[in-house]
């Protein structure tokens, strides 16, 4: 994730496998990605960030759903 909202995706074999945006309102992190050609799955996030433990914890979907993925968390280290 970059400090101008983009994001890039990268598989195990460490090729860029997509592209996004994300944005932090408050407390509220959203984010929506695409995979690179010729795959055409767009996710998106939707987590709020705890920031006393710098925690973000929310669900991940098929677009146009937030929540039909699972759930994730991100820790910052």
């Amino acid at each position: 994730m970059d400090d101008d909202g983009t994001l890039e995706e990268w598989n195990s074999l460490n090729t860029q496998s997509g592209v996004g945006t994300w944005s932090l309102s408050g407390t509220l992190f959203t984010a929506s990605t695409h995979f690179l050609p010729p795959y055409n799955s767009i996710f998106l996030l939707s987590s709020t960030l705890d920031t006393a433990t710098m925690r973000i914890s929310g669900n991940w979907g098929y677009s146009p759903s937030t929540i039909n993925g699972g759930k994730f968390y991100l820790v910052k280290q």
